[in-house]
């Protein structure tokens, strides 16, 4: 599959990566994952989610063919933060914040979506980084 996701904060941060060819199938897979967590967490908050976009190379373009894909409204997200410089990647973001009501931002780094988390709420550093990504986490 063209992703893998991490926790960068247990429970309430995570990091999805995808590479190469994003299919409907994929969008699917992701959306099944986060319902899954929904069903096994106890956790309070919702989740913030940044997704690194960067090395994607092909994606589905229909807005429907995505929204088909999406078996859930993204309960309890909160931020969905993309990390790309793909603006049609970046137009899919604001138009399906608006369809499932979360909160959208890009960012070019995944360091600069995790600060803009720490600006807005008591985030602490993440509990691991993740070591194929071309960002650093400095320390604050």
């Amino acid at each position: 599959m063209p992703f893998r996701r991490q926790w960068l904060l247990q429970d309430r941060v995570l990091f999805v990566q995808f590479h190469d060819a994003i299919s409907a199938d994929d969008i699917s897979t992701v959306t099944e994952q986060h319902e899954t967590w929904l069903a096994s967490s106890d956790s309070p908050h919702p989740i913030h989610y940044i997704v690194d976009l960067r090395q994607v190379t092909a994606y589905p373009r229909h807005i429907r063919e995505i929204q088909s894909s999406l078996h859930t409204r993204m309960r309890h997200t909160d931020w969905m933060l993309f990390v790309t410089d793909d603006f049609f990647m970046k137009h899919i973001g604001d138009v399906f914040s608006k369809l499932l009501k979360y909160r959208f931002k890009r960012y070019s780094s995944v360091i600069e979506a995790y600060r803009f988390l720490q600006e807005i709420e008591e985030i602490p550093n993440p509990e691991t980084w993740v070591d194929n990504i071309d960002d650093t986490m400095p320390r604050r």
